[in-house]
């Protein structure tokens, strides 16, 4: 009986794992062009499965740096738009289907990062009513319950974000931070010196956290420049950006998590960020490659770049982000 028992339960969570919805990862594009009161936001869906390329919609450009994220399976945008202070930047949303737009949060100053895990739109962002709206926290809009909060007190702790990621196929993310009043230390010293190098950087620490805000583990620090850091998929390697102080050339690189081994990455001209694909295949960038900027795909085993998305004439991409659907 006990073995007929543990035969039907194999089976049973046999079905249960072939029925559960496999989850499609796609690129959320933004690009933006126009002038003067004319500005627009142009958001795309790069769908890596399918390999096809859509234009999903537009949303007005108003804030003070536009970020945008086509939530493919609610069929809506989110992005940031200025409120009507005309001082504030707040997090908005585009229904697709219906056309109409509504604002979602009242007291944000500035937005810096923007995408969706589950049911939850995470942001880094700062606050009217912080004492500093220089800090950043992670923050989070549940969109179930419609509420907004920040994850930690920006009055309170000075940690701001550098940047921060999903990790495909989990609920979690990564995300740099640092001490602001460090940097504002550092940016005040090297001003005083007259540093033509720059300001030294913070100390940037990379950790992860599931989307209730929980920190989970801590996986890089460095006292080098932080632009960009993607983490792969299986977390043994990394490909991040860096340097030594404010103003000195970018390096590109790839880190050996175990080992801390590094190897130089150098076909592209320049990187703006970048993300492993689901599957480690691949490496997905926003950057110039042979003087044409655009989002590539740069093969890990045959070394072959593909260009995705070439940046439009009289336009610039400005983000783009890695979602699920």
């Amino acid at each position: 009986m006990k073995k007929q028992l543990l035969f039907f339960f194999l089976i049973l969570s046999t079905l249960l794992v072939s029925c559960s919805p496999t989850k499609s990862p796609y690129l959320s594009i933004t690009v933006t062009a126009g002038e003067g009161d004319q500005l627009l936001s142009t958001i795309y869906e790069y769908d890596l499965s399918t390999k096809k390329l859509l234009m999903r919609g537009q949303v007005p450009y108003t804030s003070q740096y536009p970020l945008t994220a086509v939530d493919v399976k609610r069929q809506v945008i989110y992005y940031t738009g200025r409120d009507q202070s005309g001082l504030a930047d707040q997090l908005q949303v585009y229904d697709l289907t219906s056309k109409q737009s509504q604002t979602l949060t009242t007291d944000l100053f500035a937005i810096n990062e923007l995408f969706v895990i589950d049911k939850q739109v995470i942001l880094a962002a700062s606050s009217k009513k912080a004492t500093d709206n220089h800090i950043m926290p992670l923050a989070s809009y549940d969109l179930d319950h419609k509420q907004f909060r920040f994850w930690w007190d920006p009055n309170k702790e000075d940690t701001t974000v550098k940047f921060a990621k999903p990790i495909p196929g989990t609920n979690r993310l990564y995300a740099g931070l640092y001490s602001f009043g460090e940097s504002f230390t550092n940016l005040e010293k090297a001003n005083q010196l007259q540093l033509q190098a720059g300001a030294e950087p913070p100390l940037y620490t990379v950790f992860e956290f599931d989307d209730r805000g929980n920190k989970i583990k801590k996986w890089f620090e460095t006292k080098e420049e932080l632009p960009f850091f993607a983490l792969s998929s299986d977390q043994k390697q990394a490909f991040y950006s860096s340097a030594t102080t404010t103003f000195t050339p970018r390096s590109y690189q790839f880190l050996e998590l175990a080992t801390s081994s590094k190897t130089p990455f150098t076909p592209f001209e320049q990187i703006s960020d970048a993300f492993f694909e689901p599957g480690d295949q691949g490496l997905l960038l926003l950057g110039t490659y042979q003087k044409k900027r655009g989002v590539y795909r740069y093969d890990l085993q045959s070394k072959e770049v593909t260009l995705l998305m070439e940046e439009p004439t009289k336009a610039f991409i400005n983000n783009f982000t890695l979602m699920e659907k």
